[in-house]
């Protein structure tokens, strides 16, 4: 055991080992038992600072969750989306250089690339390393905000066409083949202010209350009022525990797209649900999670809004019984072979 005291699980028996920094002797259970806290890192409940540090320093041994293909997954997710290559490849190469020749432990290679890289990898560390959480973001919810405006030939508009777009309510739809004609309709004398006026229409009170409204603002607040912004909160679940950068990407009504990239720090002060908005002047269509295949989430079915219809096609068989075809079918390569 080395300085930084820090050794690889190759096998499921108990591994001891000293820690420098005391007399006695510190007891890992293996991987394959104890409570999954105890397997994922040797941490208790998830809390806020689990997400942003992992202090290798503070623990004189670690029992490493990996398989074979895991490593090779997190440190290609670390070059092409975490650091980017040119970054990567100099931490890399920092790294090769520092310990060549002599004997590195992981903790050794994550605090060189740390140190090269000027990054906090905390984080990637511990999710992709001691734990075995997967990837699985979801796009929960997406709401559309617009400002209040005050302007009453605004607003008062805006209220005609949400109120005309409203479902009809089944009663009315039955009384309205039911009933003739009103009482109001068949004695006119009845009717009152309410029956008679249009409430979408601006008064003279509602236009004197909006200039009086407007003398207030500054040119600048004026502009922010009448700025036509479309305010988007969408809210965000870490199904699968590891936290990862999200990356949208928005398709707006006209056919155009921009992407925007939230770091993992996002997930430190709520691990399991976040939120935030994002505004533009032009509208939304969807909206897709790790549109490239970034963060190698496990679930993308609710990684889209609006949701996508999940395609599949199915085999029919004729006579076969309850088991289907015969398994006497070529493979592509005997397919291939015959004329």
């Amino acid at each position: 055991m080395n300085a930084n005291g820090l050794g690889w699980t190759k096998d499921e028996h108990v591994h001891q080992c000293t820690a420098e920094k005391g007399m006695g002797q510190m007891n890992f259970l293996p991987i394959a038992q104890g409570t999954r806290q105890q397997r994922c890192g040797l941490h208790g409940r998830r809390s806020q600072q689990d997400i942003s540090h992992y202090d290798l320093s503070e623990k004189p041994c670690f029992n490493l969750v990996t398989t074979p293909g895991k490593p090779a997954a997190a440190l290609n997710i670390l070059r092409e989306t975490i650091l980017g290559r040119e970054l990567f490849d100099f931490a890399f190469k920092t790294y090769a250089e520092r310990w060549a020749y002599k004997h590195p432990t992981p903790a050794d290679f994550f605090r060189t690339m740390e140190d090269a890289s000027g990054v906090d990898l905390d984080w990637f560390w511990r999710g992709w390393f001691f734990t075995t959480e997967p990837v699985d973001i979801s796009i929960d919810e997406v709401k559309l905000f617009n400002i209040n405006t005050k302007n009453p030939d605004i607003e008062l508009a805006a209220k005609r066409e949400a109120n005309e777009a409203e479902e009809l309510y089944l009663g009315d739809m039955i009384n309205s083949k039911l009933v003739a004609y009103t009482m109001v309709e068949q004695k006119p004398e009845l009717k009152d202010f309410y029956n008679k006026r249009d409430e979408y229409q601006p008064t003279a009170y509602d236009k004197k209350k909006y200039e009086d409204f407007l003398a207030k603002l500054s040119d600048e607040e004026k502009e922010i009022i009448n700025g036509k912004w479309n305010y988007y909160q969408m809210k965000f679940s870490n199904e699968g525990g590891l936290p990862m950068p999200i990356i949208l990407e928005f398709t707006f009504s006209d056919g155009s797209t921009e992407r925007h990239y939230i770091p993992a720090e996002i997930w430190r002060f709520d691990a399991k649900q976040v939120s935030k908005v994002f505004y533009a002047k032009k509208t939304i269509a969807s909206v897709a999670l790790d549109p490239n295949l970034e963060t190698a989430d496990i679930d993308r079915s609710d990684n889209y809004w609006p949701q996508r219809i999940p395609k599949s096609r199915f085999d029919l068989y004729k006579g076969y019984g309850r088991y289907g075809a015969p398994s006497n079918e070529p493979n592509d390569m005997q397919k291939a072979k015959k004329k």
